[in-house]
Formats: C-alpha cells, sequence, structure tokens
C-alpha cells in the first residue's frame, strides 16, 4: 500500500498540472508574468533532484529565461499602471524588498563574511528580484499562474521521489502520519514538498471557484497529511480559519462598497506576526519546536548586541564550521532576518507583509480575504521555517517573486486591460481581445 503512494502522489500532480494549463474563459495561463514565476519555482527546485553541479546550471538557465521573457514585455505607462494598481500597486512592495536585500548585502559586506559562494548566491537573489519586478511590470503574473508554479515543483519533485525510489523516513517522536513515516518525495525532509504544498492551495483560494480549483486544494492537503509537517498543517489552519472569518463577516455585514484592508490592521496585524515570531527566538528552549530552539538560542546568542544590524548571512556558515551553531539552518524567517540584518531588517520585511496586506480590494470581505490568504500564509510559515530568502534563489523563490508581482485583489485569470490594451502578452494566448477588465 505504501509503495503505491508516490505514484499516486506524482501521477495526479501531472494530471492537474496538465489541466490548469487549459484556457479557462478563453485566457491562457502561460503569460509572460506567469510564465516567468514557473520558470523560477522550476530552476529554484533542480538542486533539490539533479544536486548543486547540474543544479546550478538549470538555475542560471532558468532565470536567464525568465530575464529575457521579462523584458520583451510591454511596459506599461504611467497613467495606466496608476488606474490599475492604485497608489499602493506595484512599485512599492517590490521596493522594499530590493532595500531589504540591499540591506543584508550591505551588512554582510561589513560585518559578516562574505565568500565568493555567497557572491553567487546572492547574485541569483538581486537577480530573482529583478524578475519579480519585470512580472509586476508586465502586468500579466496572476494566482492561476503561481499555482502553475506551485504545480510544476510538485511535478518535478514528486517524479524524483518516484525515480528515486526513497519517498519515506521513519517518524519522529510526536509526528507521524497514518502511514508510520513521513513522505519526503526524496528530499532530505519533508518539510519542502508540504510548504510548497501548502502555499499552492493558498494561492489555488485567489483563483476563481472551480472544480479544478477545489481538487488543487483537496490535493495539497492530501500531500501536506502524507508528510505529517507541523508547520504546513498550521498555515492551512489559519487559512481556512481566515476564510471562514470572511465568510461570516459577509453573511452580517453590508456589500455597499469596495473593501480594501485598513491600514492600521495591515500594519498592525504585520507587526503582530513580527513580533511573535521574534517572541518565540527568545521563549524558546533548546527542545522547543522539535529541537528549532537548539538553533534559536545559539543564534541569537550569537547575534549578541549587534541587534540593530545583524551580522550578515554569511557568517552563518562560518559558526557552523566552528561549532558555535548546529549543522541546520535557521527554520524561522525571523531569526534568519534577525541575524543576517538586524531589528532593521525586521522593520523593512513587516512594512512588506504589510504593504501586500493592504494592496488592492475586492467586492466583499470574503473574497479580499481568500485573496490574501497567501500573504498570510507567507507571513505565518515564517514562524518557524525560512520561506523566503532575499539574498539566494532556492526552491522558494517563487513564492515571494508572486505575492510582488500579482494584484492578488484582481479576478484571478483577468489579465489587467491596460497590460493589454496595446499588443498581446500572453505566450500562446490569442491577443489582446482575450483580456478581461477588472471588476469594480
Amino acid at each position: 500500500m505504501t509503495a503505491l503512494v508516490p505514484w499516486v502522489v506524482a501521477l495526479t500532480s501531472v494530471l492537474l498540472l496538465a489541466s490548469w494549463l487549459r484556457p479557462t474563459d478563453g485566457l491562457s495561463v502561460l503569460s509572460r508574468g506567469n510564465v516567468m514565476v514557473a520558470l523560477l519555482a522550476v530552476g529554484g527546485a533542480m538542486p533539490l533532484v539533479l544536486g548543486n553541479k547540474f543544479g546550478r546550471l538549470a538555475v542560471l538557465a532558468a532565470l536567464g529565461s525568465a530575464i529575457i521573457i521579462g523584458l520583451q514585455a510591454p511596459e506599461r505607462t504611467r497613467s495606466e499602471r496608476r488606474a490599475s494598481a492604485g497608489i499602493t500597486g506595484d512599485g512599492p512592495p517590490v521596493l522594499i524588498a530590493g532595500l531589504l536585500a540591499v540591506w543584508m548585502v550591505v551588512v554582510d559586506a561589513t560585518i559578516g563574511f562574505g565568500t565568493p559562494s555567497k557572491l553567487l548566491s546572492t547574485t541569483l537573489g538581486v537577480l530573482a528580484l529583478f524578475v519579480a519586478w519585470l512580472a509586476a511590470r508586465s502586468g500579466t503574473t496572476t494566482s492561476r499562474g503561481a499555482v502553475l508554479a506551485g504545480l510544476m515543483s510538485l511535478t518535478l519533485v514528486s517524479t524524483h521521489g518516484v525515480l528515486s525510489g526513497v519517498n519515506f523516513r521513519p517518524c519522529d517522536v510526536g509526528k507521524c502520519t497514518a502511514l508510520g513515516s513521513l513522505y519526503t518525495a526524496g528530499l532530505t525532509s519533508e518539510n519542502f514538498i508540504a510548504l510548497v504544498a501548502v502555499l499552492t492551495a493558498c494561492f489555488a483560494l485567489a483563483t476563481q471557484s472551480s472544480a479544478l480549483r477545489n481538487l488543487v486544494i483537496a490535493y495539497a492537503a492530501v500531500v501536506v497529511l502524507l508528510t505529517g509537517s507541523r508547520t504546513a498543517i498550521l498555515i492551512g489552519l489559519v487559512a481556512y480559519a481566515a476564510v471562514l472569518l470572511g465568510v461570516v463577516v459577509d453573511y452580517f455585514g453590508r456589500r455597499t462598497h469596495r473593501r480594501r484592508i485598513p491600514i492600521l490592521l495591515a500594519v498592525g496585524g504585520a507587526t503582530l506576526v513580527t513580533v511573535v515570531g521574534f517572541f518565540l527566538l527568545l521563549d524558546s528552549q533548546q527542545a522547543s519546536f522539535s529541537s528549532r530552539g537548539n538553533i534559536w538560542i545559539r543564534a541569537v546568542e550569537a547575534v549578541g548586541g549587534n541587534r540593530i544590524t545583524g551580522i550578515g548571512a554569511s557568517t552563518w556558515i562560518r559558526l557552523q564550521d566552528v561549532g558555535v551553531l548546529p549543522q541546520h539552518f535557521a527554520h524561522s524567517q525571523y531569526l534568519y532576518l534577525y541575524f543576517a540584518g538586524g531589528f532593521i531588517a525586521l522593520a523593512l520585511f513587516t512594512m512588506l507583509v504589510a504593504m501586500l496586506l493592504r494592496r488592492d480590494g475586492a467586492d466583499s470581505w470574503g473574497s479580499l480575504i481568500r485573496q490574501k490568504t497567501p500573504v498570510i500564509a507567507f507571513a505565518i510559515g515564517g514562524l518557524t521555517e525560512v520561506i523566503w530568502n532575499p539574498i539566494s534563489l532556492d526552491g522558494f523563490t517563487w513564492i515571494a517573486t508572486a505575492l510582488l508581482a500579482i494584484r492578488l485583489a484582481q479576478p484571478a485569470e483577468a489579465i489587467p486591460q491596460a497590460a493589454t490594451s496595446r499588443q498581446p502578452v500572453g505566450i500562446g494566448a490569442r491577443g489582446a481581445a482575450h483580456a478581461a477588465p477588472e471588476r469594480r
């Protein structure tokens, strides 16, 4: 029975991917922005399945292709960007992400121990942010495209598991599944495929309701349960609770105008999650959160008095080499940012999340919250995992790229009219006639 599970997971992923590629309401999912995000998803996952040597070549190929595609996209005029994006549209979130990356690079170069390999990693991360800017500029990145990227990553990893023949690892103390083992898809940890699955489901929630969307969400839920990943389960429960809250508010509220998350709520919510994430670092014990506490305590002690600036990302590897830090990564978005860039990096990240929550609006609270679930998942997942490394390109980079490029409040399948008023923007699309105007 267990031997069939990897085959079922991989084949189901292939079928869902093939179905998702089909045009919806005459619109192809293969727009320029969506293809760019998908390329980052595939390229970022390649080192996991091919190893570092060939994987890096695949990353370079995918990144180069995404940049070439992005540079060919027609740029919207200033009036078009303002009309379709509003005062908190594409620019500010990408700008804040860029400032965060620059700050971390500066700290690493002045306080940390930058190395040639880290220089290459940093360059790839900066170029990934450039891709995010190009995708946002094109105005053709949608939530459907993010789901496409997630399904491509899931298909690649699950197929790798089938080919490797090693798909499970023994259960941990207090962490197991109904199969008596944890599904890893041939990787060293189950967390990667679990987090990709749950973020794919959250992006799917932001698309228009359909049977296929519901199948994608159900598939992602099964994958998460097979892995036993508690972080992914937490993200899923929070997303589900948020959607239910939106439904309840809609039921008792009035639909008189376009909804938008109040600025105080966006800033307060983003700040609260950051404070909780940082408090977990200070309050943890050695065995907390599957021994993550051991990593957190030692990393916080290593930062010492450099609370404002941090001590640079590359310092992590140096401290591992001398035994100060264990041979694990941060397992916390907020620890990593604090370690690499101090309170300044945490403040910039909080500002970024608040902007993503605040950006745009929807016709109802239920629709608005559904379309913001990827942002919520992005912030919540960071409590016990590193969802985004601003100065690197890895298997999670596509998530931040999509969040920066997508206008989540637009109808998920629609390509903004402003981006298609002059010429076709979709790769394989029939042209501007297929563009759908935004609902107001």
